[in-house]
């Protein structure tokens, strides 16, 4: 039973992987819609980033899929520094509207 409940957790925490690689995609993807069409997805893409933040943590605690999960959190964080970059580069463009 114990062996049944453990491979469960372990199942769990290779799909979390998974999905935090994807929604990072996914959230990259957003991100250049909303850039190249200048449509306000910025909320959505903020949503899928911290997803993706808080499922590939949770997925670096199994050895099967730590790369995946990896991917995933590079993406993310790659995401927080773009945003971070083209926020402070416009505010030093336009600092009052």
């Amino acid at each position: 039973m114990e062996l049944v409940k453990l491979n469960r957790v372990q199942k769990t925490l290779i799909v979390s992987c998974w999905i935090s690689a994807i929604t990072g995609i996914l959230s990259l993807l957003l991100t250049n819609i909303s850039i190249l069409t200048d449509i306000n997805l910025e909320n959505l893409v903020f949503i899928l980033i911290f997803c993706s933040l808080i499922l590939g943590i949770l997925g670096l605690f199994t050895k099967a899929s730590r790369s995946v999960s990896i991917f995933g959190l590079s993406i993310a964080i790659f995401q927080i520094f773009f945003i971070g970059v083209v926020f402070f580069l416009g505010w030093m463009i336009v600092p009052f509207p």
